[in-house]
Parts: structure tokens; sequence; C-alpha cells
């Protein structure tokens, strides 16, 4: 693991959050992956989960921007800085995120990823 194979995976997540392909986002992770958005709740477990869980967060997203700051590399390890911002087509809503990904590789694709995001709504 390195950060240009680390980067080329965030590239990947961030077209795919783009053009809301949930069916691309999924197959950037293993069939066995864990994803912990919120700590409070158990972690979503396995690659169809996350693809449901994708394509019922992104229907209601227009004007999507993405950008990949710091990347840092320990192991098959990687931390990943998110700028994220977008309209909930619905209301016309402006929502800003600034977030952390942690996620552990296996092989290309990721095993576990934790989130860890601030949420601005204008």
């Amino acid at each position: 693991m390195n950060e240009l194979m680390a980067r080329q995976w965030l590239d990947a997540l961030a077209h795919a959050w783009r053009s809301q392909n949930a069916d691309a986002m999924a197959a950037l992770f293993t069939d066995d992956v864990t994803d912990q958005a919120d700590p409070f709740k158990p972690p979503v477990r396995g690659k169809e989960t996350l693809r449901q869980g994708f394509a019922w967060w992104m229907q209601d997203q227009r004007e999507i921007q993405i950008s990949i700051g710091n990347v840092d590399i320990v192991g098959n390890r990687f931390y990943a800085e998110i700028d994220s911002s977008w309209v909930v087509a619905s209301t016309g809503q402006k929502i800003q995120e600034r977030g952390l990904l942690v996620c552990d590789m296996q092989n290309d694709r990721v095993r576990s990823m934790k989130e860890f995001w601030k949420t601005k709504k204008d």
C-alpha cells in the first residue's frame, strides 16, 4: 500500500459518487466489508448492504463536489481527508461535509472503513 494506490481508490470512489453509481461504489469494497459511520450504531456489514445504503443516500443529491486532501499511509491502512458538498434536490438545501476516512485495504479493495464527518447545512 502506498499513497498512489490510496489516491487511485479515492478517485474511483469520488467518480462513482459524482456519477451517483452505487454499483461502482460498492465494487470498491470486499464482499465482507464493514463500514462504521455512526459510533453509536453497529457497523454496516457486507457489500450489498453498503450498495443499498449508497443508492438510498445519493438518490436526492445533485451538484456533487468532492476534493481529496491529505492522505497518510500506515501499513495497509490509509487516512484521507475529504471535502464534499451537494444540493438536496427535493429541498434545494446545500450540504457541506468535511471528513476523514480510515480504510483498511485488502489488495485493491477496502475491507473496513470508518467515517468521521462534520456537516454544515446552508
